[in-house]
């Protein structure tokens, strides 16, 4: 192994693996690095203290880059950063999705206008205007639809279902 740091995650990790190793008789040798040579898997207690202390401080220095990173990101957003992927579309081009939608556009047509994905229009219409484009397309997946119809119908319907409120 190339690297100690790379195979356990926690204590509790090597706690399992190096009983684990023992009892099918193989053998985890360090490669280079500090430990080099060492046997991690060797069942002496000097070894084993030394395997413990290792996991522990790994542990604790994964922690500590934890706690780090969640101080950055409340301090970039108590600075009123915006973090996260930038939107797709400026504002104005949303508005006028939004609009275009309202009056009957289909989503995949103002997907290949504007450039992005189905998804991204969706998201960006607001889901009010999902929930009332379904209420006036229910009668198409009523009786004497076809099975394709009432097929986009249930996808959309399962669609507006699963999605979420845009966060504010």
């Amino acid at each position: 192994m190339a690297d100690a740091a790379r195979l356990f995650r926690s204590v509790a990790d090597i706690l399992a693996l190096c009983p684990m190793l023992i009892r099918r008789g193989l053998h985890l040798r360090v490669e280079s690095g500090l430990l080099s040579g060492i046997d991690l898997a060797a069942d002496d207690p000097g070894t084993k203290m030394m395997v413990n202390v290792l996991a522990s401080v790994l542990e604790f220095q994964r922690d500590m880059i934890s706690e780090n990173t969640r101080q950055g990101v409340a301090a970039a957003e108590a600075s009123g950063k915006t973090l996260g992927r930038p939107t797709a579309l400026a504002p104005d081009k949303a508005a006028e999705i939004v609009t275009a939608y309202s009056e009957g556009a289909a989503v995949k047509a103002l997907a290949r206008e504007h450039h992005v994905a189905p998804k991204t229009i969706r998201l960006t219409v607001p889901l009010e205007l999902h929930h009332a484009a379904l209420q006036q397309s229910a009668a198409l997946a009523a009786e004497g639809a076809g099975q394709a119809e009432r097929k986009a119908y249930r996808v959309y319907a399962a669609r507006i279902t699963a999605a979420k409120a845009p966060q504010a």
